[in-house]
This record gives C-alpha cells, structure tokens and sequence, in this order.
C-alpha cells in the first residue's frame, strides 16, 4: 500500500541493522565528546573550554553549608532518604549536585554543572539534571525512546495533529507534548509537568499557572517560596531502584495464571500464550508481570515447567524461571553491534542489549510506514492483505485479531513453535528466520511492531547535519564513544 510519509524501496533491509557502507564514503570525523572534569582543568564535553573564572560553579568544592559534608555522608543521605532540598547547586554540598528531582545528590557526573543554557557554549544546553551537554542533531544521539527536537532529547516528535500525540498529549508548535505521570516519562531534557510533559521554555511566562522555567522547562512552585521549584518526591533521585535482573525468591507458578484458548479469553493488556494469560507491553520488573509469570529482558514471560519452555542456552529453574545454567541466575544482557542483535524491548547501547523505557508514545516516533497505537509501532494499512500474519486492518492500522476457530490451544499441538492467542507461531533464532512483516521475539516469531526506518535513503528527510544511511538519519563518526548509541560502524553513528 501507498506509504502516508515516505514509500520505501521495495528491497529495504528494514529497521535495526548494523549499517554497512562503502568504504568509498569515507570516515567523516565526528565531534568527539571529551569526558573530564574540574580535576583536569575544567575541559567540558562539548569542545569549548570551561576554566573556572568562566564557570565558578563547577569547580567550587566549597559552595553552601547544606547537604552532606563528605561522598559517604551523601550516600548515606540517599540510602535513608534524607536527602536536602535545593534550588540549584550552590545549595549543596561539595561533591554533591542539586538533581532534577531538586535534591542534593552525590556529584557523579563527568560533565560541567550548571543552572542556565548561557553557562553552556555555543552548540549546548543545560539538561534538567544541571549539566550541559552537546546540543543533539539527530535521534540516534538520544537515549532510546527519545526524539531529537531544537537540540533536546525528549519523549516526543513532530506532530500536526492531538491524535499523533497519544491519549492525552497535544500538538502545539508541530510538537508533541505528550501526557506523563512522572519526570522518567518525558526523557533527558523535560519534566512532567500537569501531566504533560515541559521543555524549552525561556522564563516563567512560558509557563502555565504559576509555573517555574527552571533549568529549561516548567516545574510547579515550591510551597515554602514560590519562587522556586518543587522537589519531587517521586523522582527517585540516588534512592535503590528494583533490579529487574535480581528477581525475588518466590518460585513463579504458571498454574496461577488464567487459562484461555484465545486473547478474548483474557483481559484487555493480557494475550492467549500456551493456554494462559500473560501481560503484554515492556515490563522493567516482576510486579508489573500478570500471575504465572515473570519479567524478563522487557517483556513478561510465563514461567516453565521444563527446558523446553526456555530458549536455547537456558534451563528452566525449580523457580519457573529460564536461567543461566553456568551461574543459575538470570541470563546477562546481551552484547550487541546493533539492536537486530536484541529482543525486541531492547536497544543496542555501549554494546550491550538494554530494556528500553517504551517503544513509542507518538507517530513519528515509529517511523516510515507505521503509527503508535497503545505503546506499539503498527503498520499502516488500507486492507487486511497489508497486514501480517495474526492482524487485520482496523481504521487505518493493523491490529491483532484472535482466530474465529483456535487453531491450537497448548505448544505441545504445535510441530515446531508456540501457540499464541489460538495461532500457531514458528521458532526462530534471529529476525531473518521470520516473514515478511515478522519479527524474532524470545525465539518466536510475531508481528514486527518495533519502529520502522526514519527515510527512505534521501538525506533530504534528514536535519541539515544528518545524513540517511540504510535508512535512518545518523551522523557521522571515527570512534564509538563519538556516538551516544556507543556504536560507529563505517564512519557513521548507529544503534
């Protein structure tokens, strides 16, 4: 069917492959990030020199009474949530840092604090965390998840409509602001702030209500002095986080989840997998896992009963969980030269597979040829013969439809694969073993709902510093740590 952005060549590669150039386009040199800090004199990330009578912020060891007096002391104030409030920097202690979540946190970052953009050079900005960074030309120079808008890394992307913008984001100024509950939904350069998420404002006029411009975007008014931000009690900043690689010791049973024949059996988030219900979307940890499994690599798993419910190279636990039989544990993230190497919750970043926040929450977030719906890049369709196997096209989008008759209802009715929502499904070992439209997910093939390619080989879809190689816009490079995604491959910067 007709592409509604841009029609790709029919023999496009498709999304997450490591890029493979021509050696005759040459190694263009990219603007490396140099990584120090006040002990080397100053030497920011961004190529423009920071001494300390520009900048006496960053090298002040000395600045405010508050706050912890030593590293352990600070460390000790995140363990039990002690933490001091601050406003900026100069409210803490030394080697500590005034957070994003407007608390003092131990100083562990490599690159120069600040409060404003003007304290940042030409070509950078000061992030919500109070530090500057290289401006961003490109998504590839974002964290995964995240869109490259006016030189900030945010959850978001262009727009000409609300209904790009999912359930309860906006359009305004051909940018998403999408809708948030916390600050980790918006990404790198925003807040969440009345539940949409905040970035680029200038001052407090660009705020509504009596919102604060701090640091670049809008943060609510302190109680104490409205003059400045709130803290936010959930910004988690320094404190524990679950590990979603350390699993509790309760033995995970399938016979707690629900039994169905089809995805209609079961409830709206859940799908039919060997006969029970499991939850669907990107999971970080056990709890966001329905009864009967676990969470594992991005997505909830049904617990196993024998190795065969396990991918190759793993064996299933007395726990119910698939795991490393050299260490008994779960298995180690995966290394990777590109997200084709990882689940497909994953992306590729310092060259290992990492869980990804969330695999779109707007439409230009997924690409050429696709549009999120419910969290999901789906393909774009005018009939169900543009759909893949297991969807049917739906107002504009495939979506998953359950069989009229289960074809299946257990892996064991099945001669090579696993039974999903009534469906038998192939095994596979990597994305090739699977059809057109398909995609490997944990050893088994399915609909491909990762994001499509950003341009279909024409640099004009690209920024004016960008180029589109293989089909997404990148920049150039001459080493991997010139490239955020940790990847250079033929000169270019790739995930």
């Amino acid at each position: 069917m007709p592409d509604r952005h841009n029609q790709l060549p029919s023999d496009h590669p498709g999304p997450g492959r490591t890029i493979r150039l021509p050696i005759a386009l040459g190694i263009w040199v990219f603007l490396a990030l140099v990584v120090s800090g006040c002990a080397e004199g100053c030497q920011d990330r961004i190529s423009n020199p920071f001494d300390c009578e520009q900048n006496p912020r960053v090298c002040d060891t000395s600045a405010g009474d508050a706050g912890a007096d030593t590293q352990a002391d600070a460390e000790a104030d995140v363990a039990d949530g002690s933490q001091t409030v601050c406003a900026d920097h100069s409210e803490c202690g030394p080697n500590q840092r005034c957070s994003r979540g407007r608390f003092c946190i131990p100083d562990d970052s490599q690159d120069p604090l600040c409060e404003t953009d003007g304290e940042c050079g030409s070509n950078a900005h000061c992030t919500p965390d109070g530090t500057c960074v290289a401006s961003c030309t490109v998504d590839l120079e974002c964290a995964p998840g995240e869109s490259c808008i006016d030189g900030r890394c945010i959850v978001g992307g262009g727009c000409s409509e609300d209904s790009e913008c999912g359930v309860g984001g906006s359009c305004e100024d051909d940018v998403c602001r999408i809708s948030c509950s916390e600050d980790s939904d918006c990404g790198r350069d925003a807040f969440c702030f009345e539940g949409q998420c905040s970035f680029g404002c200038q001052d407090d006029t660009d705020c509504a209500g009596d919102g604060i411009c701090w640091r670049g975007a809008c943060a609510p008014p302190s109680e104490d002095n409205p003059d400045e931000p709130a803290p936010d009690p959930d910004a988690g900043d320094g404190r524990p986080n679950p590990d979603p690689d350390d699993p509790d010791d309760d033995p995970t049973d399938r016979d707690d989840a629900p039994t169905c024949q089809t995805s209609e059996d079961c409830p709206a988030d859940q799908t039919c997998r060997d006969g029970r219900c499991v939850s669907e979307g990107i999971c970080t940890d056990d709890s966001e896992c329905s009864p009967g499994s676990y969470c594992a690599r991005g997505q909830c798993q049904l617990a196993c009963v024998d190795n065969t419910d396990c991918a190759s190279g793993l064996e299933c636990a007395d726990s119910g969980r698939c795991v490393d039989p050299e260490t008994g544990g779960p298995p180690q993230p995966a290394t990777c030269s590109s997200s084709s190497d990882c689940e497909p919750c994953e992306a590729c970043v310092q060259g290992q597979c990492r869980v990804v926040a969330r695999v779109c929450a707007t439409d230009s977030q997924c690409g050429i040829g696709k549009d999120c719906l419910d969290g999901l890049c789906r393909y774009q369709c005018d009939g169900a013969g543009d759909c893949p196997k297991g969807q049917t096209c739906e107002s504009g989008l495939c979506r998953d439809t359950s069989p009229a008759n289960a074809a299946c209802t257990a892996d064991s009715e099945c001669s090579d694969g696993r039974c999903i929502n009534g469906r038998c499904w192939d095994s596979c070992s990597g994305h090739a073993d699977c059809g057109p439209q398909l995609m490997c997910d944990h050893g088994t093939c399915q609909p491909d709902w990762r994001p499509g390619p950003d341009c279909n080989n024409a640099s004009m879809q690209c920024p004016a510093s960008a180029s589109c190689v293989d089909g997404y816009c990148t920049v150039p490079c001459d080493s991997d740590d010139a490239c955020r995604s940790g990847t250079c491959s033929f000169g270019y910067c790739t995930r």
